[in-house]
């Protein structure tokens, strides 16, 4: 159950913050524009050391089945690594489409990939689409988010006119053998990450189906049931921000950082100062962006 209220993968570690933001302040004093304090890091990339590492695959199309596959998550459960992922016949968004996981010991040698699901069928008849939304820890459980919708209305722009047809979010819970089918986690609303805790409650953002309108979402506890529901400020030009990252700095400030589908060439970053709650409005930032599918972590 969700109530709503109107109170309000490239990897991305954010270095060189701007020291005031470790201040705790009103929002309008938030120095929301900076996360490099010097933008110049970025002036020669090349120059940066490399970190030994080996890149190892986890699954391979093959010719005549899974030819599109992205929107992968990895976690650790059960002293293996995890890996989810869509697959689409040839296309992105293509109807009939499956969601594929793997594990593995060490990292590098990953087992067959297996389905966890395929498409459910839509109301025409026809299978709609799934999307792959992440793997977590829930109350004791181990569950797989998978985004569902009959279809996508429309094709480029009029995605953002028309939205996601009957969108759902479903979820799956691993009972150390296979995925079992649990139904409906939220309805009318698919995440982008996974939902992390925030003191004693759940945190994740959402799109919701007819406008693709971003929304933040709190549970009322950290099992993660009840949600409450914010939409964030949705003026022009930040309608188009898209695939919103978090993390919690060590003041206890939640940030948000967002790609730009207007291309402008910079991430955008909004904070919310009361643990979640509510959210300033997003502002251009000094880092800059692809644009891609961003990830923002503490380590």
């Amino acid at each position: 159950m969700i109530q709503k209220t109107f109170l309000l993968v490239s990897f991305l570690l954010l270095i060189g913050c701007n020291g005031e933001q470790g201040k705790k302040q009103s929002p309008d004093k938030q120095n929301v524009t900076q996360l490099l304090s010097d933008p110049e890091a970025f002036a020669n990339i090349d120059s940066l050391p490399l970190i030994p590492s080996k890149t190892s695959t986890v699954y391979r199309a093959k010719e005549g089945e899974w030819q599109y596959n992205l929107h992968s998550y990895l976690y650790r459960y059960d002293n293996k690594f995890w890996a989810m992922w869509s697959s689409g016949p040839v296309n992105e968004s293509d109807r009939n489409q499956a969601i594929h996981y793997s594990t593995s010991t060490d990292g590098h040698n990953w087992e067959k990939a297996e389905i966890i699901t395929n498409s459910p069928i839509a109301e025409d008849g026809k299978p709609g689409i799934v999307v792959a939304r992440g793997l977590l820890e829930l109350d004791g459980r181990f569950l797989a988010l998978v985004g569902y919708m009959d279809s996508i209305i429309g094709v480029g722009p009029e995605v953002y006119k028309r939205g996601w047809a009957n969108l759902k979010l479903l979820h799956f819970e691993w009972d150390g053998e296979k995925w079992i089918d649990r139904g409906v986690f939220l309805d009318d609303y698919m995440n982008n990450y996974p939902p992390r805790p925030i003191k004693n409650r759940m945190f994740m953002v959402l799109r919701d189906g007819p406008k693709r309108k971003i929304y933040t979402a709190l549970s009322k506890t950290v099992k993660g049931k009840e949600w409450i529901s914010t939409p964030l400020p949705n003026d022009p030009p930040l309608n188009r921000m898209s695939e919103p990252t978090w993390y919690t700095g060590p003041d206890g400030v939640v940030h948000l950082i967002f790609r730009d589908k207007e291309r402008e060439g910079f991430l955008f970053h909004s904070v919310s100062l009361d643990d979640g709650h509510s959210f300033t409005a997003p502002k251009q930032t000094n880092y800059p962006d692809t644009p891609s599918k961003s990830f923002t972590g503490r380590l």
